[in-house]
């Protein structure tokens, strides 16, 4: 059921023309999420036609772009466009499937028809069709290849009798799909197939018993696949991401039984993510990681090379091994030479999410909306706009929060100091309803480190109500960050440590500015003020000056004041850059 803003049941009519308007929203992301030069080369690749210019194709496309390049999706109007164009809504809908398909063809550089002429020369029709859609897989076409995967198996269904060759690619399209569903979080498909990816697996294993013959390797490695995403769709402790990576372990012994670089390189990537998560398993982490990079030089690729120094990067910077400036370098650095059309889309998910977790408290906030875009962009393109929900998610709370406090401009010392007094309402309510979005959908929320960040945004909000906030509210939400600490891993109490600290420090200060005197005051928390401003300079953030401001004035004592201003020359003279205003995009 739909409703509208006053909460009330949409009618029919209108629920389909809100389920329309949302379609069509999605519809654009889509394009919005490819990048300038594709999205202008796939225009010039149309234009190239005789009479391309008065083609409605084109002409649809144009509208497209426009709306993206006004930043005006949202007012998308379907039937005002089908008017423009001359052409029904029906017509409209078939125009808009094409285009997408076409430019993430010509996105993805795929060619289906060389594709499925390459795998015609030595494999049945079926195995194909298998083969096709594994390569679409690969290359990053997840949707397409879910497509032909779903339509192969309505056809083996509908035999009347299935031989152990269909069983085998059975087991495989469950696999994948098994895979496709875990990605985007649907979990009655991914419950379905992974169970009938089990139940092929274990009749094709007695099928080999029975012949006293060795199952295929390549069977195991994909069965242990699916147990691992099974083991890990629904991470409640964390001995359900131990069971998932115990799963990887034995697909890498496998691994041993043929020559597969690639398919070991995926594991290895996999296994050492898993560990940095773990309590205890940095150590394996890197070890896995430099197994991965030997692994990945040894075929050649250096993409993927890259890829695992990103993650040696992560687990340095979580083990206090180097600063956040050298750290940045070095990921930018690594980023670029990892950024390349071969890089497998779970590697480039992986080495991302790292990206946006390092750059997020890092002093210019330009770094980590960069890597958000990237993410964001990655996700829709290879899962789907439902896919995105953290990066999408995750850049909306930190767009917001950069932007809480309006900044006014005040003398100080002869110089002019910005000072934030007041929160922004706007941003201050995009920033609410944002959480409430993510409490709404809390089931959906990917990993502890997300629902981390979401609480530490909760007592942020709180923060803004200076004197007046909601103490019980603060208490409770930071019992449940005190929770995740002790029990999910050190990786998971490091993440953003020094947030949590900060804003626990300042909410004892609001609680008992007015009811303790002046000189009580100043002698239980000016020193520790202090120093927390002193170690915000080492390393500042883009949100958390405007709160240590907004703070200091919700005293009302000058000596805290005084501490920001100082802090403001300090960080001009150090960091020239950062109070530049930045044209960002939410």
């Amino acid at each position: 059921m739909l409703y509208n803003s006053n909460n009330q049941l949409l009618t029919s009519p209108q629920a389909r023309k809100k389920r329309a308007s949302i379609a069509f929203l999605k519809y654009l992301y889509e394009f919005a999420a490819l990048p300038h030069e594709i999205r202008e080369g796939y225009m010039q690749k149309l234009l190239k036609r005789k009479n391309s210019a008065a083609q409605k194709n084109v002409a649809l496309l144009k509208t497209i772009y426009e709306h993206i390049r006004t930043d005006n999706i949202i007012s998308w109007d379907e039937d005002k466009i089908s008017a423009e164009l001359g052409i029904t809504k029906d017509m409209l809908y078939c125009h808009k499937t094409w285009l997408l398909k076409g430019i993430r063809k010509f996105y993805f550089n795929r060619s289906e028809n060389k594709t499925s002429a390459k795998f015609r020369i030595d494999y049945n029709r079926d195995q194909c069709e298998l083969n096709r859609a594994k390569s679409l897989v690969d290359t990053g076409m997840r949707r397409e290849a879910k497509s032909i995967l779903l339509s192969l198996e309505r056809k083996l269904l509908a035999k009347q009798r299935n031989y152990e060759k269909d069983k085998v690619i059975l087991f495989y399209i469950s696999r994948y799909l098994c895979q496709y569903f875990y990605s985007i979080k649907s979990e009655n498909k991914f419950r379905k197939y992974s169970r009938l990816a089990v139940k092929h697996y274990m009749f094709l294993l007695r099928k080999a018993k029975a012949a006293n013959v060795q199952p295929d390797p390549d069977l195991k490695i994909n069965y242990c696949y699916c147990r691992s995403f099974m083991a890990t769709y629904h991470v409640k402790h964390i001995e359900d991401l131990a069971e998932g990576r115990k799963y990887l372990e034995e697909a890498l012994e496998e691994t041993g039984k043929r020559e597969d670089k690639s398919i070991r390189s995926d594991l290895l990537m996999n296994i050492a993510n898993i560990y940095t998560s773990e309590p205890g398993g940095f150590l394996n982490a890197e070890k896995f990681a430099a197994e991965g990079i030997s692994n990945a030089a040894e075929y050649g690729s250096t993409a993927e090379i890259y890829a695992f120094k990103i993650v040696q990067l992560h687990l340095k910077f979580l083990q206090k091994q180097i600063d956040a400036e050298g750290c940045i370098k070095k990921l930018n650095e690594y980023f670029i030479l990892a950024d390349k059309p071969e890089l497998k889309p779970s590697f480039r998910r992986i080495i991302l999410t790292k990206a946006v977790f390092l750059s997020s408290s890092y002093r210019d906030s330009s770094v980590v909306y960069h890597y958000f875009q990237k993410l964001n962009s990655m996700e829709i393109l290879n899962f789907g706009f439902d896919s995105s929900f953290r990066s999408l998610y995750s850049a909306k709370l930190k767009l917001y929060t950069d932007n809480l406090f309006i900044m006014q401009p005040e003398e100080f010392a002869g110089t002019t100091c910005l000072i934030a007094k007041t929160p922004d309402p706007h941003n201050l309510k995009k920033l609410h309803d944002t959480i409430e979005e993510l409490l709404l959908n809390f089931r959906k929320i990917p990993d502890f480190y997300f629902i981390k960040e979401m609480y530490l945004y909760m007592l942020i909000a709180a923060l803004c109500s200076g004197r007046n906030f909601d103490t019980g509210q603060f208490a409770y939400i930071t019992r449940k960050i005190e929770w995740l600490n002790k029990s999910r891993g050190k990786a998971v109490e490091i993440a953003n440590k020094k947030t949590f600290e900060l804003v626990k420090f300042f909410s004892a200060m609001m609680e008992n500015v007015s009811f303790v005197s002046k000189q009580e005051f100043i002698s239980r928390y000016y020193k520790e003020f202090s120093e927390k401003i002193s170690t915000f300079l080492e390393n500042p953030s883009g949100s958390h000056y405007g709160l240590c401001s907004f703070i200091a004035e919700q005293t009302g004592y000058t000596e805290f004041k005084e501490i920001i201003r100082n802090l403001y020359s300090r960080l001009v003279t150090k960091y020239p850059a950062y109070f530049r205003t930045e044209n960002i995009t939410a």
